[in-house]
């Protein structure tokens, strides 16, 4: 289970704790922060794709930032093959950039402008000096141009001159250019057409099963997400709320908060009545999240309880967690 260690974990993550602190209104203002992300904890085997899924501001993107060490968090764990990430010397840290790496939303943002293609694609590969000369620098360019599914002609070209679609194979060719074992996807195909989305999908399975790869895969589409990954964390207002295994959080959701996005997915196979697929009120300011559980503002079963107990994530069944007063 995700709460417990696991010889077998490539990535193990215990009690992750973000805040940001935000100005006061005034300058006699208390100072204040928002809570991104609140006591999170799992793991993510070798070859495995865990998928973590929720609304604008639950957490996914700072959880990211932090694997990628964009983010310091202010307290729990990350431990990468067994070792804390958050104390790593200068030689273990650039030894572990190239083991995480990280494909962005906006594949344009993400790629320098003046640089051409095949420049943006090398340069990982000459900062960590996997190869010397310039001929074998521009004959791997070549394949991971290939290996994404983009002709060799286009590796003189600049980002401005491609698609949304064609960018985020870039994206993912500088990915993989320095031979990593997890990447980070944060919300890559959520800019893309639906067509493109899938097609961006299927890139990323065929290099999984080609290379082994390890996936944390951040999205607020559950139908991507359901496609794509073995499990699942659901998170809202900067907890998990839900785990388990793809096919049983989508086929037979538990938490409340879980059941309204299954039923919001057109086509899903959640056979749940039409009420539970809308949902009540907006997210909650993390700047001043609720007492009690965190969703029982929105939560059409709420009980007393609910508005009081911050319910605890807890084993349901086996592969599965649950932080839910009504789930026993």
């Amino acid at each position: 289970m995700s709460g417990q260690a696991s010889v077998m974990s490539l990535l193990e993550v215990r009690d992750l704790e973000l805040h940001y602190p935000v100005k006061s209104s005034g300058w006699l203002g208390a100072a204040r922060s928002v809570q991104a992300v609140r006591g999170v904890s799992f793991d993510l085997a070798a070859g495995e794709t865990l998928g973590v899924v929720g609304e604008s501001g639950c957490g996914k993107s700072s959880i990211a930032k932090s694997l990628v060490l964009l983010n310091k968090p202010q307290h729990g764990r990350i431990r990468f093959q067994g070792k804390d990430i958050l104390r790593l010397n200068r030689a273990e840290r650039k030894a572990y950039r190239r083991s995480v790496q990280m494909v962005f939303q906006d594949p344009y943002g993400s790629l320098n402008p003046k640089l051409t293609v095949g420049a943006s694609i090398a340069e990982g590969i000459e900062v960590h000096g996997l190869y010397a000369d310039r001929s074998e620098i521009r004959k791997a360019v070549v394949e991971l141009l290939d290996r994404v599914g983009l002709p060799e002609a286009m590796i003189d070209r600049y980002p401005s001159e491609f698609s949304g679609g064609q960018r985020q194979r870039i994206g993912i060719a500088r990915a993989l250019a320095v031979r990593p074992e997890l990447i980070v996807c944060d919300e890559p195909v959520s800019a893309l057409d639906v067509s493109v989305q899938a097609q961006i999908v299927n890139l990323l399975q065929t290099l999984q099963q080609d290379s082994g790869l390890s996936y944390l895969f951040i999205t607020h589409d559950l139908a991507v997400v359901e496609h794509l990954s073995r499990r699942i964390i659901v998170m809202y207002l900067g907890r998990i709320v839900e785990e388990g295994l793809a096919q049983d959080v989508v086929g037979q959701p538990k938490h409340p908060y879980t059941k309204a996005l299954v039923a919001a997915v057109p086509g899903g196979s959640h056979r749940g009545s039409p009420s539970e697929g809308v949902l009540q009120g907006d997210v909650p300011s993390p700047l001043d999240p609720p007492s009690g559980c965190a969703f029982h503002q929105r939560c059409p079963l709420a009980e007393d309880r609910c508005r009081t107990l911050d319910p605890l994530l807890k084993d349901v069944e086996d592969s599965r967690r649950v932080a839910c007063h009504l789930v026993e």
